[in-house]
């Protein structure tokens, strides 16, 4: 990925619901860049682009016998992208009724005049 990755990390034990100890657990992945809390067991850790994101995502996390729900979030900038390309799609299927020439209103023939 071109950017930062974040992931969003449920069921963090009380005990351990610092954001020292969350980055502590998670730069054996890769470089931990922010960690913020949302809530006390649950946090949104963002790692350097560097980051192997996938092999983070395929093990089971486990701190102090407590597994971890784990989920890559995705960013706003992705979502900005996935988001244009529906608006063109969008505008594609607008633009099929059209026809060769130019866009008409229905019950007008090529010069605006009915019949055809």
């Amino acid at each position: 990925m071109a950017g930062e990755q974040t992931i969003f990390v449920s069921g963090i034990p009380d005990s351990l619901s610092s954001e020292g100890n969350v980055q502590d657990y998670f730069a054996q992945f890769g470089e931990v860049v922010h960690v913020a809390f949302e809530d006390v067991d649950s946090a949104f850790v963002t790692f350097s682009p560097e980051t192997n994101i996938e092999r983070l995502l395929e093990e089971k996390h486990v701190m102090e016998e407590n597994p971890l729900a784990v989920t890559l979030i995705e960013s706003p900038k992705r979502r900005k992208v996935d988001e244009g390309d529906a608006d063109e799609a969008q505008k594609g299927a607008d633009d099929e009724g059209d026809i060769e020439g130019g866009a008409h209103d229905e019950g007008q023939g090529p010069e605006g005049e009915w019949p055809p």
